[in-house]
C-alpha cells in the first residue's frame, strides 16, 4: 500500500512538473509572440488578449469545450497563427521591398530623362565690325526654347552660351553701331555664330539759324529732296569663313510706306547684288539652302551703302 502511494506521489509529481514546463515553454513562446506582433505594429492590448485566451485555453478540462477551445487556440499556435503571422508579415515586407524597388526604377528612370533633356552645347557669338576688328563693348542676348538671356561679350568679342538642342534667335548690339540678328540651330554639337555690326552714321545733319526765312528754308527742303536719291546699296552675302555664298538669295523690305513693298534678287558669283533705293532705313534679309536665315536693318542717307551679311550653316 505505502509503495503504491508513493509511486502515486511520484506520477503526480512528474504531471505537474510536465505541466509546469509546458506552462513554462508556453509562456516564453506567447512573449516571443507578443513581441513579433509588437514589433509588426500590432496592438499591446490584442497581444495580451491573445495570451491570455491562450493561458485560459490551456486550463481548460478535457472534453468537447476544451477541445474547441484547443482548435482555436492551440491550431493557430501550431499552424493558422503561424501562417498568419508569416503571412502578414512577408506580403507586407515583400510589396514594400517592391515598391521601393518600383520607386527606385522610377527615379533611375527620371534621373535618365533629366540627363537627356538638359544635355546642352556651347554656342559662341562672335562680335565684329565690318572691318573684321572685334568689339568688346557689344551686348549679345540669345532666345528660343522659351527662354532670353542677355550677356556681354569678353575682350575677344566672343560670348559663350549653355544651350540645349534647338532653333535660336541671335541679337548683338553696341552704342554706335546697327543691331545685328541671325538664327542658329543647334543639333547635338557646339555651334559659333559670327554677327557684323555696321557703324551707324552721322544722320542729324545741321539745321539753319531760327532766324532764317522761308524762302531759306525752301531752298533747303529743295536741295534735301535733291539728296534722297536714288542711291546704290550693294549687299554680300559669305559665309562663317568668309567666302562667298553665291546661292543666296536677298531680300529687301521697305515699311516706311502706307504699303510695305519688298524686291528679291539672287546674287551673282561673287555672292553681291545691288539695289537703287532712296534715302530711307531698309530690312536686307539673306537666304540660302543649307543655311540659316539672316536678316539686318540698313539706312540709306545720302549716299551709297554698302553691307555684308553673314549666314551659319544649318546644322540641322
Amino acid at each position: 500500500m505505502r509503495s503504491n502511494a508513493k509511486r502515486k506521489r511520484t506520477e503526480t509529481r512528474s504531471i505537474q512538473s510536465s505541466v509546469q514546463i509546458l506552462l513554462t515553454v508556453s509562456g516564453i513562446v506567447f512573449l516571443l509572440a507578443g513581441l513579433v506582433l509588437a514589433a509588426s505594429g500590432a496592438s499591446i492590448s490584442g497581444a495580451v488578449g491573445s495570451v491570455t485566451d491562450r493561458w485560459d485555453g490551456s486550463a481548460q478540462p478535457a472534453g468537447d469545450d476544451a477541445d474547441q477551445v484547443t482548435d482555436d487556440t492551440g491550431g493557430a499556435d501550431s499552424g493558422d497563427g503561424a501562417n498568419g503571422t508569416s503571412g502578414g508579415d512577408e506580403p507586407a515586407e515583400t510589396d514594400g521591398g517592391d515598391g521601393g524597388t518600383d520607386a527606385g526604377n522610377e527615379s533611375d528612370g527620371s534621373a535618365d530623362d533629366g540627363d537627356t533633356g538638359d544635355e546642352t552645347h556651347v554656342l559662341t557669338a562672335v562680335v565684329e565690325t565690318q572691318d573684321g576688328d572685334t568689339l568688346d563693348n557689344a551686348t549679345v542676348t540669345v532666345s528660343g526654347a522659351g527662354t532670353t538671356t542677355e550677356s556681354g561679350v569678353g575682350q575677344n568679342g566672343e560670348a559663350d552660351f549653355e544651350r540645349a538642342n534647338g532653333d535660336y534667335t541671335v541679337t548683338a548690339d553696341a552704342d554706335g553701331y546697327r543691331t545685328a540678328e541671325t538664327t542658329v540651330g543647334i543639333d547635338g554639337d557646339d555651334a559659333t555664330v559670327p554677327l557684323t555690326l555696321e557703324e551707324r552714321s552721322d544722320s542729324d545733319g545741321s539745321g539753319g539759324d531760327s532766324d532764317e526765312s522761308d524762302d531759306s528754308n525752301s531752298t533747303d527742303d529743295d536741295d534735301s529732296d535733291d539728296s534722297d536719291g536714288p542711291y546704290t546699296l550693294a549687299v554680300t552675302v559669305e559665309d562663317q569663313n568668309g567666302s562667298a555664298v553665291d546661292t543666296a538669295t536677298v531680300e529687301l523690305e521697305d515699311d516706311s510706306g502706307i504699303i510695305a513693298s519688298s524686291e528679291e534678287k539672287a546674287v551673282d558669283d561673287d555672292g553681291e547684288v545691288e539695289f537703287e533705293r532712296e534715302s530711307e532705313e531698309y530690312t536686307v534679309i539673306a537666304t540660302a539652302d543649307g543655311y540659316s536665315e539672316t536678316e539686318r536693318t540698313v539706312e540709306i542717307d545720302g549716299s551709297d551703302r554698302e553691307t555684308t551679311l553673314t549666314i551659319a550653316e544649318d546644322d540641322g
